[in-house]
């Protein structure tokens, strides 16, 4: 089940007033006369009260409101209120909390009004706008910290770290979820520490880092036992489970989502227990029992129904669709996953929407109309094309993070062994400063001191050497070990798109082969579809070929020679001159390029993806493409300028990412590599590149790469 479906719960963080956790309770009781004491409000993304309605809170906190007579106990009140909406209805969480931020204000209440802002950022984030709650968050952020107010520090800075996880910064959130955590004494506040050691051990989840998710999530666990909240626990189970779930250890899964059902139960909690059926459905649908899944299915369908849950109502209907075509119920499936689909479009969950068209393709098809079984299954494909440049950011982002994490590790170790290092140092300076004490009021023995304490000098100093000459040779033998890793890669790198090309050369020879044994009368769709077949066969070989070019630029070597930009140029123009010619493109180049200390292999491929692009992407009858070039001080700039469609100003930023396409394919061709290659190459020269370009106006691409004195003779490797 992919990330963005999974019902795990990540937990936001809300300082609850002292006010509501002393006066609610009692009010509660007696306005109601339940004989139950609400003893708490949770601060996990779950309905608040588990005995009493939402509505119920709600119209409690209002009474309050009315008979409160200080503007902070008003602000702590309209706090309480807006919290209570931010699951069901995150437009009254902003309002309320807008109010509550005004308010506090204009009585000069500075906790409550970091605490205002911090709502405002949990309404905006459950709502989807993450930049802005992000922004939110930074200000009650840095408020708390001129306030002193430690237990708002740590909840902003989970926060923030959640903005950043749903946006797929993984490392970037591991890092403020760490920074709160360090700042947490779980014996004094569990509940925040249980929350980020949640968060931390979902993060590494999504790594596939499991073993370590599971420390982190069963910590957390532990926490919610000793404090004997069931809520907590009854979530913490559901998220061990979802996690076996992912390892396919189907019956630990059960296992713990059993638990957290019959927990949920107990409880009441409604929102808890529809999702941790519909996950045990999963469970037992993946292991083919399908009579018991679809058991489970309608009962987390009522209960999504019933709370609002709009996500999972969508992910429940495609679910019970999935079940009802297995068991060749076609029309009911077909009817689960529209009523999904309408409610996922609604919501703006495309991953949802996708997986729902594959459920849609897969019935038609099982029904035997393929007509819109391909329908569907050619909308599934665009919408999968349209995020699988963030995909591709997110897997690179992935492996960063696991890198960083790794780094940080060793380097935790380092720091364990200088600290160490330095108590033996400060314990051995304390023993010489008593000896020089004693050696005052001892001046009998003044001599046998001095000597001891230069014999232990001398031999501490000899530890000392032993133990920097072990530790140097060590360091050298990890570069070394790091050196072969790292050509390792790159060869694993070239064999495995050598491998990779083969099999996509098939394809392409016995399609068409296929295509030229083809009766003549065949129909035009099956030769779309085989057309369709070698288009897409074309672009994966591009894109190996791309990724491979890029991995070798992150790990070459550079080696500087004197290179002549007028040789590389006309290089690159006698490579593409059949390019030029076909679109009779006018490629001007200035005469008095410079010579360069560089690759001259590194400065090919810069000028070829630039005039490439050039070409490539010109619509104008006559095109033409300028090279020039100026120096600017300590560096050259160079210009790379089109006369082509030009480049709204909103993505200028983005081209020079990944995978990045502003295009689909059928339009333009190309693997989305070409620009970060060159912003590689020229980042590694210490350069920068930028575009200027407006719509429809052309494109400017200038690059820059610092000015070195030239010491060797030209060696120009490309000759057309």
């Amino acid at each position: 089940m992919p990330d963005t479906l999974s019902p795990i719960v990540r937990c936001r963080f809300y300082p609850l007033s002292s006010y509501l956790q002393q006066k609610v309770p009692l009010m509660f009781t007696k306005t109601y006369a339940t004989g139950k004491i609400l003893a708490t409000l949770f601060i996990f993304s779950l309905p608040l009260a588990q005995v009493m309605a939402q509505q119920a809170v709600i119209d409690s906190l209002l009474i309050v409101l009315e008979e409160m007579n200080t503007d902070t106990g008003k602000v702590n009140i309209l706090l309480d209120i807006s919290w209570e909406y931010h699951n069901s209805k995150p437009k009254e969480t902003i309002n309320y909390a807008q109010r509550a931020l005004d308010l506090a204000e204009s009585a000069g209440f500075g906790r409550g009004k970091a605490s205002s802002l911090n709502m405002i950022g949990i309404g905006l984030e459950v709502q989807g706008e993450l930049d802005d709650a992000k922004t939110y968050f930074e200000y009650a952020l840095e408020l708390a910290r001129e306030q002193g107010n430690k237990k708002m520090q740590r909840g902003c800075l989970n926060n923030i770290g959640l903005v950043y996880e749903r946006q797929g910064s993984f490392n970037l959130a591991m890092e403020y979820y760490n920074q709160a955590l360090g700042m947490t004494d779980a014996k004094k506040d569990p509940g925040m520490s249980s929350i980020l050691l949640n968060n931390i051990g979902l993060i590494q989840g999504s790594l596939k880092q499991y073993d370590k998710a599971l420390e982190y999530l069963e910590r957390s666990l532990a926490i919610e036992r000793r404090r004997g909240d069931k809520l907590g626990i009854a979530m913490a189970m559901n998220n061990i489970g979802e996690l076996y779930m992912d390892k396919k250890e189907f019956e630990k899964a059960e296992m713990y989502f059993h638990e957290s059902i019959k927990l949920s139960e107990e409880i009441e909690d409604r929102m808890g227990l529809g999702i941790a059926l519909c996950s045990l459905g999963e469970v037992k649908m993946e292991q083919g029992d399908l009579e018991l899944a679809a058991k489970f299915f309608p009962q987390a369908y009522e209960i999504a129904r019933e709370v609002g849950d709009k996500e999972s109502l969508s992910h429940t209907l495609n679910c019970l669709g999935k079940v009802a075509g297995k068991q060749k119920n076609y029309f009911k499936a077909i009817r689960y996953c529209r009523e999904g689909l309408t409610i996922a479009k609604d919501v703006g969950a495309r991953d949802l929407v996708k997986d729902i068209y594959g459920t849609l393709s897969e019935t038609y098809a099982g029904r035997g109309d393929y007509i819109r079984a391909y329908e569907y299954q050619k909308a599934f494909k665009e919408l999968n094309d349209s995020l699988y440049s963030e995909d591709k950011s997110r897997r690179v982002i992935e492996l960063s993070t696991l890198y960083d994490m790794n780094q940080k590790d060793a380097e935790n170790r380092l720091l364990k062994e200088e600290q160490a290092k330095n108590e033996s140092m400060l314990q051995r300076r304390t023993i010489i400063s008593w000896s020089i004490v004693l050696v005052l009021l001892l001046v009998s023995i003044i001599a046998f001191i001095l000597y001891s304490s230069n014999q232990q000098k001398h031999a501490y100093s000899r530890q000392l050497e032993q133990e920097v000459s072990t530790r140097t040779e060590e360091l050298r033998e990890s570069n070394e070990k790091l050196k072969r890793s790292n050509k390792e890669l790159e060869r694993f790198a070239y064999i495995a798109s050598h491998d990779l090309k083969e099999p996509l050369r098939n394809i392409v020879s016995f399609t068409r082969l296929i295509d030229r044994r083809l009766p003549d009368n065949t129909s035009g769709e099956i030769r779309e579809y085989l057309d369709y077949v070698i288009k897409s066969t074309h672009q994966m070989h591009l894109l190996v070929e791309d990724v491979l070019e890029f991995s070798r630029i992150e790990n070459l070597e550079i080696k500087k020679t004197a290179v002549d930009l007028n040789e590389i140029v006309r290089s690159v123009s006698g490579i593409l001159g059949n390019s030029l010619q076909e679109r009779k493109v006018q490629l001007h180049i200035a005469h008095d390029l410079p010579v360069v200390a560089a690759n001259a292999s590194h400065l090919f491929l810069i000028f070829k993806n630039l005039i490439e692009n050039g070409i490539k992407y010109n619509r104008n009858p006559q095109p033409h493409i300028q090279v020039s070039w100026k120096n600017a001080g300590e560096v050259n700039q160079f210009i790379v300028e089109d006369n082509g469609i030009g480049i709204d100003p909103e993505f200028h930023d983005r081209i020079f990412g990944m995978f990045k396409r502003l295009h689909n394919r059928e339009e333009y061709q190309g693997s989305g590599l070409g620009l970060s290659i060159c912003k590689k190459i020229i980042s590694n020269y210490g350069g920068r590149i930028w575009v200027e370009s407006a719509e429809e106006q052309g494109s400017r691409f200038i690059f820059t790469l610092p000015v070195v004195p030239v010491t060797v003779e030209s060696d120009v490797i490309f000759e057309v």
